[in-house]
Formats: structure tokens, sequence, C-alpha cells
């Protein structure tokens, strides 16, 4: 408002009746307080206003969520009573009288009679009341220690289905009111509402049955005068704001400091710079302990937020005074860094009545602040996420049998095992550790940039709301990896902060195939050479071969995850190469082509990344809008948009991230090829080298150092665009190195070094072992292993667990073969009759296990064996497992598609005297079958120096020069001879299993459809 100065005294006075100088001096000095209270009223009045246009919404939400269900808070751009926009909120109450209640900061407004709140607001509903909040900031209330505040209740919502003005006033009046009120409810006489200030607006209802939905507009609140801000004022005043915590949930939505937030989020070791975390780009840090406040405030001072783990729960005690003194005190005010609780990794679903106990105890303690519990669980999602507001679903996937593709279906059917709109997110594995995989890892295996970037985009597309990544000891650790490590979560972290208001606050709606219209880059000796040499000519053979292998189901392998939020649509197109999760492929390609359904018409397609932002070609076409992306690799991040504002507040955020992504990039990659040729110099020694590698390395140190120059001239771009050209080339060379030496294995699982690119010299060597070997070794340990003798596998320690899961049958037993004449073991689960089949199968409904096989130091074991897929395993990716004690399930050899007999094989060296056990897993519905299984040993003959022999440079040796190390394995056996019987009591125990077998194979298709998720 505007405010003039006061007009001269003559003017105030009237003249209409003469008076005496002495009775006018009289009213001009009466009048003069009155005057100064007017002058500086009007001199620090302001009206507040909020028209609720920005892109980002401002009230938060207050309700039962166990009894109320908000179906959406959103800018609403086409009702609203000026400007651009409103505010639109949808609730669905099950039952009358839900309550709920919608909260707005509100400027501190001093407490007169001129004050006033105005709200328009819209309704099917009748109802809604308006309140402001009065603090009283020299009173504390000794009911609960906090400052004393109260509630003026303005005019109540009537006009159903328009728009009407609500107003709510600070008369004198009604503030006497709240003060007698106040005085009886407390017994004291003496109430300070001295310098009352407004704070808060309220808008208040109790819903009825079925939908409601409200639309808020131009909040205004004025005139305003400030509140004192002198120290003692603001001491009791600002307690209010320290016991509100900074993260709340709306709908499943995280917000922070009222902004839309996507946890980055890395536990802490001892040896963690906080600087370093920062600059990897994480926001949230995991720390272990909750009293450590020094480090928690050297981590605020890098404005790098905290989840703690909290103190464990008391244990129960039979005397109820003793108890009580052991649970958890109170959380004061030092700990409102904390955004959230963290209860662990990996929490089984036996675990359940521990943690909810742990949770009320939380709860108790944490009165103040009522944060968040955050917890990763390994099963009864639906069952945790009534008690976990953040609930985790993690799996380490590299190095598995596990597909990318399968990794990101594994997700989404975790996620919608919870309960509709709970919060998930996933921890990401950035480490090969050996407490993780349950065996001794090899001295170099560790995970490529390539993977992890895999494994955040598969845990985006699957709808996560954060992520983690996980590691087991400092960032910046001396660890070999530790370098590629950090530098690709540096580069992840830009991007996912340029997505966040996407990522943070969208839903996953559709993933669509894409296609590749040219393939990717061809260089080198692999395509251009023709070899007189037999080892030239193999070579080239080996190359053909590779490239049909790379090539292969690559239309299965392209899907674009499209994200709609108010920001608009974020597509996230993904190359998930199915052996990416063992060695990473080329995976990029020119002219990628993505036909997207449902875009606006208006909207724009452009690619965005951590160094720049390009208007893409788009086309509208029947069936949508076809996008190309001229050049492609790996990832990608389009978004839909009409909205130039959002694009020129997208181009500034990147001006300030351009160059650390160039630079990052760039010493990723450098990184890399350091390590490349060391390995790849390691393989040429040990006479497995690859003809073309010299071309490929000499590229891509070319393509570094072009990166250099423009990154120099400040073309960040091209310098990330470029050195991204040089991983592709090093990624190249790997996948050649990798498809040699697994070619002649039945899994890349069969050799425990063909999981990595690092151990591949490991498996060679593994190879070279296996040759200094007998010839031919008949000596199998497992003596039962062709199951034709019931009696026998009783005798030698065979044995089998069955899980009860409701809604299965399952059994293990001894099924005939009808052209053999002999015996298989079987493993079945199917739904019980007039049962619906379950969606997701969490614990394995039955496995067998073999007697324990004694088994030395030094030993090469081979196991192999033929198995049978009858129609898919559905309920769970994981399939049918077959693994050892030694490798444990994340080696294990997976089946989940029909197949008819196969052969298998596994081999692994044995590195300590003990024992070894083999186990059968079935881990969802359908039918495995087993038939002559046998284990091996094989022992290396030992040189005169006491240990096997490693060749260390190129040899002349013919089994060099490409051999296979199959003939060395004995033979197949053909089925053995007609047994007895099958397990014994098995079928009595399930009656009918057979006669449901029929129903279950009808409700089940029997070919699997390619790209179908689990």
């Amino acid at each position: 408002m505007i405010c003039h100065d006061p007009p001269p005294t003559n003017e105030i006075i009237p003249a209409v009746k003469p008076i005496s100088s002495k009775i006018s001096r009289i009213v001009l000095y009466c009048s003069l307080p009155l005057l100064v209270l007017v002058v500086s009223v009007c001199a620090v009045a302001e009206d507040f206003h909020a028209g609720f246009d920005e892109d980002q919404t401002s009230w938060t939400v207050n309700y039962e969520k166990s009894q109320l269900r908000m179906l959406s808070h959103r800018r609403h751009q086409t009702i609203f009573v000026r400007g651009r926009a409103s505010e639109n909120f949808e609730f669905d109450a099950p039952t009358n009288g839900e309550f709920v209640q919608l909260e707005h900061v509100l400027p501190r407004a001093r407490v007169f009679n001129e004050l006033k709140l105005s709200l328009w607001v819209r309704s099917n509903r009748p109802g809604a009341a308006l309140f402001v909040r009065v603090v009283f900031p020299h009173q504390i209330d000794p009911s609960n220690g906090k400052v004393l505040h109260t509630f003026l209740r303005g005019e109540t919502y009537s006009n159903t289905g328009r728009w009407q003005r609500l107003i709510c006033t600070t008369p004198q009046k009604q503030m006497d009111v709240q003060v007698r009120q106040i005085r009886a409810r407390l017994k004291n006489t003496r109430i300070d509402s001295h310098e009352a200030y407004v704070d808060r607006a309220y808008l208040t209802t109790r819903l009825s049955k079925g939908t409601t939905e409200f639309f808020l507009d131009e909040l205004k609140l004025g005139p305003i005068v400030a509140a004192k801000t002198n120290a003692d004022v603001l001491q009791v005043a600002e307690e209010g704001d320290e016991d509100r915590s900074p993260v709340e949930f709306r709908l499943n939505q995280l917000r922070v400091e009222g902004v839309p937030f996507f946890p980055r989020i890395m536990p802490y070791h001892p040896g963690d710079l906080p600087r370093t975390l920062k600059q990897a780009g994480t926001n949230v840090v995991w720390v272990p302990n909750a009293d450590n406040t020094s480090l928690i405030d050297s981590l605020r001072r890098e404005n790098l937020w905290i989840t703690a783990t909290p103190p464990r729960p008391a244990t129960a005690a039979d005397d109820a005074e003793e108890n009580k003194q052991n649970r958890i005190q109170p959380f004061g005010v030092q700990t409102r860094s904390i955004l959230w609780w963290n209860l662990g990794l990996q929490i089984p679903p036996e675990a359940k009545d521990a943690l909810v106990d742990w949770k009320r105890q939380i709860e108790d303690a944490d009165i103040r602040y009522h944060r968040p519990l955050m917890a990763d669980v390994t099963g009864s999602e639906h069952t945790y996420s009534r008690h976990i507001g953040m609930l985790g679903v993690s799996r380490f996937p590299i190095g598995s049998s596990l597909s990318p593709l399968e990794y990101r279906n594994w997700l989404i059917q975790r996620r919608k095992t919870a309960r509709p709109g709970s919060f998930i997110y996933s921890w990401i594995q950035t480490e090969m550790n050996a407490s993780a995989f349950g065996e001794t890892p090899s001295r170099s295996m560790f995970i490529e940039p390539e993977q992890v970037r895999l494994q955040v985009y598969a845990a985006l597309a699957a709808g996560c709301r954060g992520i983690g990544f996980w590691k087991t000891g400092p960032l910046n650790s001396s660890d070999p990896a530790a370098l590629e490590r950090q530098l690709a979560l540096t580069q992840l972290n830009l991007e996912l902060e340029l997505l966040e208001p996407w990522l943070a606050t969208g839903t996953v709606v559709e993933h669509i195939p894409f296609r590749v219209s040219q393939p990717g880059l061809r260089v080198g000796q692999r395509t251009i050479d023709f070899y007189r040499s037999k080892r030239g000519r193999k070579a080239l053979l080996n190359a053909r071969d590779h490239e049909l292998r790379v090539n292969s189901g690559g239309s299965n392998e392209l899907e674009a995850t499209i994200i709609r939020s108010d920001q608009g649509m974020l597509l996230l197109p993904v190359w998930y190469h199915k052996t990416a999760f063992y060695v990473p492929s080329q995976m990029a390609a020119n002219d990628v082509t993505i036909v997207v359904r449902g875009a606006y018409r208006s909207a724009s397609a452009w690619q965005i990344s951590p160094t720049g932002i390009r208007s893409l070609e788009s086309e509208r076409i029947t069936g949508g809008v076809k996008i190309t992306i001229p050049r492609f690799d790996q990832t990608a991040a389009v978004i839909l948009t009409a909205d130039q504002a959002l694009i020129a507040k997208i181009r500034h955020k990147i001006d300030g991230m351009a160059e650390l992504s160039a630079r990052t990039s760039i010493d990723l990659v450098r990184a890399k090829l350091d390590r490349v040729r060391r390995i790849d110099t390691e393989l040429q020694l040990l006479g497995v080298g690859q003809l073309d590698a010299p071309q490929l390395l000499a590229r891509a140190t070319r393509l570094l150092a072009n990166a250099e120059k423009w990154f120099g001239r400040r073309e960040y771009h091209d310098a990330r665009q470029t050195s991204g050209e040089a991983a592709q080339s090093l990624r190249i060379l790997q996948s050649a190195h990798w498809y040699d030496a697994i070619r002649s294995l039945s899994s890349p699982t069969a050799s425990p070094y063909t999981v990595s690119f690092q151990s591949l010299p490991d498996h060679w060597r593994l190879m070279a072992d296996l040759g200094r070997t007998r010839f031919k070794n008949d000596a199998n340990l497992l003596g039962a292993g062709d199951f034709e003798d019931i009696q026998t596998m009783i005798d030698d320690g065979w044995s089998h667990t069955q899980n009860t899961v409701e809604g299965i049958t399952a059994a293990a037993e001894l099924y005939p073969l009808p052209n053999d004449g002999g015996y298989a073991l079987r493993l079945v689960a199917v739904p019980e009759i007039g049962t619906k089949p379950p969606r997701v199968v969490d614990h394995h409904p039955v496995t067998v296990t073999t007697p324990a096989l004694p088994v030395s130091a030094g030993q090469i074991i081979h196991v192999s064996g033929r198995v049978r897929i009858v129609g898919p395993i559905t309920g769970n990716v994981d399939g049918v497992m077959l693994y050892d004690s030694q490798s444990g399930p994340q080696r294990a050899l997976r089946w989940n598609k029909s197949a008819d007999w196969q052969q298998f094989e596994l081999l692994r060296k044995i590195e300590a005297d003990g024992e070894l056990r083999l186990t059968i897993a079935l881990t969802g519905l359908g039918e495995a079958q087993f038939d002559n299984i046998r284990v091996v040993p094989h022992s290396p003959r030992i040189q005169a120096t006491g240990a096997t022999s490693r060749p260390t440079e190129k040899s002349n040796d013919s089994r060099w020069q490409g051999w296979d190390f199959i003939p060395k394995i004995p033979k197949w056996s053909n089925p053995l001879p007609s047994i007895q019987n099958s397990l014994p009591g098995l079928r009595n125990r399930i009656p009918k299993l057979n006669d449901a077998l029929p129903d279950w194979k009808s409700m089940t298709p029997q070919t699997p459809v390619p790209g179908d998720g689990p």
C-alpha cells in the first residue's frame, strides 16, 4: 500500500466552528500519538501475496495417512482466479469425518485490528474453515515447554462448486477472548500477549466419504507490521521452527525444506572426507552413530544432509520400571540435521517383529520431529511398507547371470509388491565385496563405471525415488578401483542433480522399445583385414562370432522409460545389454529413433546432459511423436516440454556444472585406458591377445587428446562427447577379450574368473592349470548324481527343504524319463488347486542339497550335468538356480525360460581344504528337471618348484593358439539304467500333485515372450 505524509495541522482541525487557540493546541497534542502510530504503520506495512503461479507447490498437508488417501497435490493451470495457476488437492476418504489440515507459512506479522488474511477457495464440498496461528513470543506453554500459541478462526467455505473468498482477521476483541480461554486452560492469570504475531495460515475441514477436491488461489495478508527481531524475542520464537523437521512427504514425494528432493546417499566410513563426499555429488551421508555430533557438524558445513542409525532398542525386561529406563532417550534439537533414521541393509522377513518394536521406540523418542524411517529389506515388502516410510529393495547383480533388463524388472516386481504409493529406493553396487558374494574374490575384480551407470538408470526406470551408492570403505581409498569409482559417481550424481525435478516428483508411466538405425563404431582389423595365417583367420572368425553375439537380441535390450511430472515428460532411453553385468559391450549407436505416445503437440524434444542441451529432430506420426537421437551412448535423457522458461532454467543449471562434468569424463576415461592397457598387455603375454588391440588403444588415446583440446577451448560438451567415444573403443576391446574367454563355456558364471574383465588373466591361467591335469579323470565325488537309486541318495546324505508358501504346492522327487528309461530329479511348484497364482514368490518353494564333498586346496572342481525347464519359471526372476557353497547364489547358474535338455558345467578353483556342496533351488512357480550331475576333481601337475607353472610370456605352444579346454573335461555320460522309486513320502505329503500340474500348465504360457519381465 502507498502511504502519504500527514496533512498540515490546519487541515486536520475542522474550521467549521471557531475555537480558541488553547483548545486547538490541546487537540493537536492529543492527536500527535495517533499520527505517529499511523505514520509508523504506513512506513513499514506491506501486503504479502502468494498467487501459486510458481512451478513448486507451497502448502503443507497434515492428515492421518493410514485412514485418508491423498490422490494428488499439484499446480492446476486451467482452474484459477488470477495469474497462471492455482494449487490443487484431491483426497479420498473411506468414511465420514476424516480430518485434513492444509498449512501455509506466512511472514511474521504483528497482531492488530487492521490485519487481514484472505484466501480464494473452490471445492466440491462445503465446511472448510480458514484459521491463522497467533504466537505469543514472550510466553512459554508450561504443558509442553514450547512457545505459546493459539488459533483465530475466520470464515467458512459454503459456496460449493464456485470460488469464494474467505477472510480471517485479528480484532482485539477476539484476541481478548482467546487470552481468557488460555488463562482458564493454564490456570494462569498472567498471559503475556505483548508483541503477538501471526506466522501460519490453515485451512481445515472434516471430509465426507468419497472424493473431495480443493483449489486454492490468491493468498493475501496485510498490512504487515514486522514482529520485533531482538535477540530475546527470537530465541523463544524460533523454538517453534526448531520443532519442525526439514523433511516431509507429500504422497510419495520427498521434500526437504519445502523443495522436491531426490536422495543420493553414501555411507560414511573412517577416512572419508566431507569435502570429497560433497565433490562426488552426494547429498545425504549415512552416519552409523547419531551421537557423533562432531562428524555431523563437519558434514553440515559442507551442506550435506544426514541419515543416521538410531540407538538399538532395549531388550525386554521383567521389571516395567527398568524396561522404561532402558528405552531410547528422546532426541534433542542437536539431531535436527538428521533427515531420517536408517535401520539397515538387507533386513530379512523374519526380522519384522524386532524391527517393529525398534520402530516404536524410535517414534517415542522422536516426538519432536517425527522423522521418517528407512530400511532395506529382502522380502515381505508389502508388510514392511506398512511400518516403514522409505523402503529399500536392493540386490547386487554385477558378475551374476542376472541381465540388466532382468535386474530392472526385478526392481519393478519388488516395488509393486509394496503398498501402492510407497517411497522406494535402492542401493547400487559399486564394489566387489567378499562378504556380499560369499567367496574369496580375485585380486583384481572390480566394477566397471558403465555397470554402475546401468544399475542407476535401471533403478530410475523401475520408479525408485532415491539412490544409495553402497561401499565398504572410504571413497578416496587406495584401492585400484577407487579413482574410477569416485569419478563415475561424480558424473552420475551430476546427471541425477540435473534431472532431480522429474525424478523427485514424476511417475513412471510406460516402458517403450526403441531401435537403432545405424550400428555402432566399427574399427580395427576385426572388420577390414584378411589374414593368410591360421591364427589370423581364426581371429577373424572369432571377431565375426563376437559381432553376431553382441548384436543378437539387441531389439529386446533397447527400452525407454517415460516419466511424467508437472515439469513435463522425461524420457530415459537405456541400452540394457544382456551381458553388460559381466563385461560391458559397446552399447552405442547413431540415429536412435523412439516413438513416444501421448506427447503434447506443442512440446519440443530436448536432449540434456551436464554439459549441454540440444533440440532434437521430432516428427509427428501415427501413434505419437518420433524422436531421433543422432548419437546414443549407453543412456540418454530427453525432456518434452513447451515451457521456454524451463529450458532457460536448465541452461543456467548446466552452465554451473559443465566444466566439472567434462573434466570428470576425461579423467575417468584416462584412468580406464591405463587399466585396460595393462590387462591387454598381460593377456598378450599369455598368448590370448586381440589382433586389433593396438588400433583400438591408439584410437582411444587419440580421442582423449582431442577431448583435452576441446576442454582447453572451453567446449565442454564436445570434450565430454569425445571422451565418451574413446570409452567406446575400450569397451569394444574388453568385450572382444571376454567373448574369446567364454566361447567354450555354457555360461559366463561357469568359470569364477570370467565374470569380470580384470580377472580374465586368472581365467586363462586356470585353463592352463586344467590343461596340465590328467587327460581323463573319472573320479566322480557325487555318487548319486544320476538319481537312479533313492536309497543311495539317502545314505549319502542328500537333503531337501520345502518352505511353506501360502497358495503353493511344491515337491522334490525322482521323475521317470519316458525315452531314457531312467529317472531325473524333478523340482516342481504349482498353485494350489482353486487358488490364484501368486504374482511374487518371496521364499524358495523347494531346494535340494548334495552331501558335503571333501576337496583340497589347489584342486579344480568340474561340475557337469543336464537340465530341462518345463515351461517358464514365474513369480521370481531367479527361476531355478544351481550353485556351489564356495561361490554362493551370486555365481549361480540360472534358468527361467522353457528349454529342452541341455548341458551345463561349473569350474571352481579350491582355495583351502574343506567341503563343497551343491544346491539346486526352485525360486518360483514352474518345473525343472536335473540329471547326471557329476563333480570331478582335477589336480594340476606340480612342477619341481612345488607350484603350478604360469606362462609369463607369449608361447609357441599350440595350446595357446586358441585351444579349447572342453576336450580335457570328461565326456557326458549316457543316462544310467533305470532305478527304483522316487524320494519317499514326498508325493504322499502333497496329495494330488500330479493332478494339479495339468491345471497349472494350462494357466502358464509354454513359450517365453521376448522382453517380458518376471
